[in-house]
């Protein structure tokens, strides 16, 4: 890959960390990994994060307002008495 070429500066142990990171990613995929993959993977795994926190919000926030409209339509004919355990003694067998 051509491009416009950066010089980033981290510690000595963080570079230690992304070299056994490189390595692991190069056995995984069988091929030669740069740092510039490895911190593309590492972007597209905290992308793919962020997504699926904004999607999970979401759904929650659905369940949230579905709860709610729940709550204020109560369900006709049902009361507190519906939420007690039933023990079924007066059902025949």
């Amino acid at each position: 890959m051509f491009g416009v070429y950066t010089t980033i500066k981290v510690l000595k142990e963080t570079a230690r960390t992304l070299a056994k990171f490189v390595g692991k990613l190069t056995s995984e995929r069988e091929r030669k990994i740069s740092y510039d993959d490895l911190i593309n993977h590492l972007i597209d795994i905290a992308t793919d994060e962020e997504v699926s926190s904004k999607k999970r919000q979401k759904e929650l926030s659905y369940a949230t307002r579905k709860l709610l409209e729940m709550m204020e339509h109560p369900v006709v004919g049902a009361g507190p008495q519906d939420f007690r355990e039933y023990d079924y003694s007066d059902i025949e067998e």
